[in-house]
């Protein structure tokens, strides 16, 4: 089973003292070094949800869940072998994932930037290129960043990092993936990924991707830290 976890990090923001102190002393010194108050905020607000949401996976307080990083910086809770976690956050949102398999999720704020074909062909493989460039001009910046969160959540799957190169592969192209839903790993061929788009509020796009053997896929929204609230859960995509 695979769930992901979308916050409105904005919404939370009134409460990223209760966030923070569930952290341990190095990822509140690491809070404190981004250089607005906001960002600190959101850092907070994701790493205390995280905590949240795996202490109810291990039945422990939050502040009891200790994280391990692997050589290329992917997260995993130390201790808890069958439970794989992955983490995003662009503009005012953070979206959490939890899996029985290997995942990575990526979300992006869509915004406009000049020159996307440096990137495009510096960073896509030349079939995703030849979409890119057969779209009209007021599609490519959605289709940009649904590719890249695609790329990103893949890479972050794989604990690759930066040694592999974004160009080496290629990822769906269409909204709902339907014209790629399985990617072949480029390190060990016999090895397939599901790619899944996620909902998100408009204005923004993500995937996550996971092993094919994680068939259950929830969408969840969080809604806040009131634990006697049944309303702190809800389900908003099945797959």
């Amino acid at each position: 089973m695979t769930e992901i976890w979308d916050v409105d990090l904005e919404a939370q923001g009134p409460d990223w003292e209760r966030y923070s102190s569930l952290l341990e002393e190095n990822e509140r010194a690491r809070a404190w070094k981004f250089v607005s108050m906001e960002l600190r905020q959101r850092y907070a607000v994701t790493r205390g949800v995280l905590r949240i949401l795996a202490g109810r996976k291990l039945n422990r307080a939050p502040e009891d869940i200790r994280f391990e990083y692997s050589a290329h910086g992917k997260p995993s809770i130390a201790h808890a072998s069958n439970i794989f976690i992955n983490v995003s956050h662009s503009g005012n949102r953070a979206a959490i994932a939890f899996s029985s398999a290997e995942v990575g999720v990526d979300i992006e704020r869509v915004r406009s930037f000049s020159e996307p074909m440096n990137l495009v062909r510096r960073f896509f493989s030349v079939q995703e290129r030849e979409v890119f460039e057969g779209v009209r001009s007021e599609d490519q910046e959605v289709l940009f960043f649904r590719c890249w969160t695609r790329k990103e959540a893949f890479v972050k799957a794989l604990g690759a990092g930066l040694s592999l190169g974004l160009d080496t592969f290629t990822v769906p192209m269409l909204a709902d993936c339907s014209d790629r839903p399985l990617v072949q790993d480029p390190r060990t061929p016999e090895r397939w990924w599901r790619f899944v788009p996620l909902e998100l509020e408009d204005g923004y796009v993500g995937t996550v991707v996971v092993d094919p053997t994680a068939e259950d896929i929830k969408q969840r929204q969080w809604l806040g830290l009131d634990p006697n609230s049944s309303s702190t859960i809800r389900q908003v995509q099945n797959s």
